[in-house]
């Protein structure tokens, strides 16, 4: 699963340094292997940095493989907004998000860190730039395959966000099975669930289907079929390991988050 431009929105808004470009190895439907390069660099004044260093990290679980060059020691801007506290960080999009995303953040007492792409974000957690990542907007497999297998080889999770809140924070990951035009999405289950823990309102995009007439209609049972078989519409957490432990406190917050507004899932 490839990405060549991870972060397109601020591409074309000239925030290359938000972008990554992603690589993602999939074996027997899991993801297993992956790269993010972030090929774009600032320093800290904001004023573009040299060809000098460059940024990546790269992770295969199985393999006992976790390398790469991460911006540990901060002499980059990955990040539209610098950070006005010691609060833990919430990294999101920098645009609009769902209420849920920020009934989350109030209850987890988080400072909300802005940041593009999935890629860039991941390497935000690593790079100690922020503490949590999830998301309940739409994504698609290739965005999240090469992220999955890297935050995973380097000992954090990176998850469905409508299984961990039903099931009281359950690891359930994507699939990446290989798809073909017409088949059926196999990632799913929130449609399917008897047990949501939150009000459902699922509706096509121009993200997670090709048949325009459709945008905006409901998801339903019935007209699954058109929805993109590698649309990710069941969110996701990504937690580095230093947060595995505070997984039950996760859980309870999203809990709170949920009695006040449900995840927008598209």
């Amino acid at each position: 699963f490839i990405d060549p431009i991870d972060g397109t929105k601020p591409f074309v808004e000239n925030f290359g340094e938000h972008c990554t470009i992603l690589i993602g190895v999939a074996i027997g439907g899991e993801a297993v292997a992956g790269l993010i390069y972030r090929p774009v660099r600032l320093d800290m004044d904001g004023v573009r940095a040299g060809d000098d260093i460059r940024f990546w990290v790269a992770g295969c679980k199985c393999e006992n493989t976790a390398i790469g060059n991460l911006d540990v020691n901060g002499i980059s801007k990955a990040t539209l907004n610098v950070r006005t506290s010691e609060a833990p960080g919430f990294i999101t999009s920098p645009r609009n998000i769902s209420p849920f995303t920020h009934a989350l953040i109030e209850d987890l007492c988080m400072e909300r860190i802005k940041s593009g792409s999935v890629g860039n974000k991941v390497m935000c957690l690593l790079e100690g730039k922020a503490t949590t990542y999830i998301q309940d907007a739409g994504t698609s497999r290739w965005d999240t395959c090469a992220p999955q297998a890297v935050m995973e080889a380097y000992g954090g999770v990176f998850c469905k966000l409508s299984t961990f809140i039903n099931v009281d924070g359950e690891i359930s990951t994507y699939s990446y099975k290989k798809s073909g035009k017409g088949e059926v999405n196999t990632d799913v289950d929130i449609l399917t669930s008897k047990d949501n823990k939150f009000e459902l309102d699922l509706s096509f995009s121009r993200f997670n289907t090709t048949e325009k007439s459709l945008w905006k209609e409901r998801i339903t049972e019935d007209n699954l079929h058109m929805l993109k078989p590698y649309s990710n519409i069941c969110g996701f957490v990504c937690l580095p390991a230093n947060q595995m432990d505070a997984i039950p406190h996760y859980v309870e917050s999203m809990k709170k988050a949920v009695a006040k507004a449900s995840p927008v899932f598209n």
